[in-house]
């Protein structure tokens, strides 16, 4: 047999092995882009730019009713929260190949909220958090009426579908008043 004949066998042998070995090295490309993303935090009703490295043939986001995108450029994309909850903002090149991987997730407006809450409330000291959908109070009052204030603030912000957690403490004197009656018989 023949040097040509030998390595023509071989190839022939190794041709399924290349297609076989392609589709892993393009998982491992894939889960490799899939690490890049970095997180994308942004309040409801707000958005924020995302510049890519290279022009993206593709863009989109895993849930629209979450997040919104507007392509400006094909490098520059523009992502508008829509409600609160995690999604996925993807974008791809004219090769399909992944160049933008990343998680988004939607809070509620966090910083008019606790500006409120700081200006209606300017003596107290509450914050207000975002997690799984809900608003979390927490901090300390001096009275129960400013607490239900501050429930009452925070309820206008975060609106009827979502959840309030109150978690403020009331640090001020509780004060009873007594009526007292003397009565000779």
């Amino acid at each position: 047999m023949s040097l040509r004949q030998c390595l023509i066998r071989l190839a022939v042998l190794l041709l399924p092995c290349m297609f076989l070995a392609a589709p892993a090295a393009l998982a491992v490309q894939a889960g490799a882009a899939a690490a890049q993303g970095t997180p994308i935090h942004i309040e409801v009703n707000k958005g924020s730019l995302i510049r890519l490295d290279h022009a993206a043939a593709t863009v989109f986001v895993a849930d629209p009713d979450i997040a919104d995108i507007q392509v400006k450029s094909p490098t520059l994309v523009y992502v508008l929260a829509k409600k609160v909850g995690d999604t996925t903002l993807f974008a791809v090149d004219s090769h399909e190949r992944v160049l933008l991987n990343a998680p988004i997730t939607v809070t509620h407006n966090l910083t008019r909220l606790n500006g409120a809450l700081k200006a209606m409330l300017p003596d107290s000291n509450i914050t207000a958090k975002s997690i799984d959908g809900a608003v979390i109070l927490s901090g300390a009052v001096e009275s129960p009426v400013e607490a239900e204030d501050a429930r009452r603030i925070s309820a206008r912000f975060i609106g009827k579908e979502g959840e309030l957690i109150n978690r403020l403490s009331v640090v001020g004197p509780n004060q009873v008043n007594l009526r007292v009656r003397i009565a000779e018989v």
